[in-house]
């Protein structure tokens, strides 16, 4: 669970870091409103994937390890 933890907030950041630089882009080039929503939508990405392994836990009763590796022996 750490593990899928670890890496959904590495998603996250990522999500908010490119929605930065892409805002920054934006209002370079003079298109501000294009700048705000691209700022917000990566931080909206962020929040969303970040708290994704907390959401699924507290609406199923299951970690997200019980989850994925009963998603593993579904596929095999």
């Amino acid at each position: 669970m750490s593990t899928v933890e670890k890496s959904c907030l590495l998603g996250a950041s990522i999500a908010v870091v490119i929605g930065i630089v892409v805002g920054v882009f934006q209002f370079m080039g003079r298109n501000i409103s294009a700048g705000f929503i691209s700022i917000a939508g990566g931080l909206f990405a962020g929040i969303v994937i970040g708290f994704a392994p907390q959401w699924v836990g507290s609406l199923t009763g299951q970690s997200l390890s019980m989850v994925i590796a009963h998603a593993t022996k579904v596929m095999a």
